[in-house]
């Protein structure tokens, strides 16, 4: 998605990601739906061009390293506040 790719995948292939079928991927659960959601994106420019910019943004938005910096120290932060109770 990063890298301006149309991705078509499984549940577990976003998991974790804010996305949603159709609008950042194609999902499919059977190799059947995997091949026709691939399918309909190769014969569809504007559906995957739209998909693309709709990816990278999402990207853009939740997997930029300032956001995963901001996350981390949030997270340490309250780590930190928890063991200080404990200590208290």
């Amino acid at each position: 998605m990063a890298l301006g790719t149309a991705v078509v995948t499984n549940t577990n292939g976003v998991e974790g990601l804010p996305t949603d079928n159709g609008v950042q991927v194609c999902l499919g659960e059977s190799d059947e739906a995997l091949i026709e959601q691939t399918v309909a994106l190769l014969q569809d420019n504007q559906r995957r061009r739209n998909q693309i910019n709709a990816a990278r943004q999402l990207v853009q938005r939740h997997c930029n390293p300032l956001v995963t910096v901001d996350a981390m120290q949030r997270c340490y932060l309250t780590l930190e506040r928890n063991a200080c109770r404990q200590i208290a």
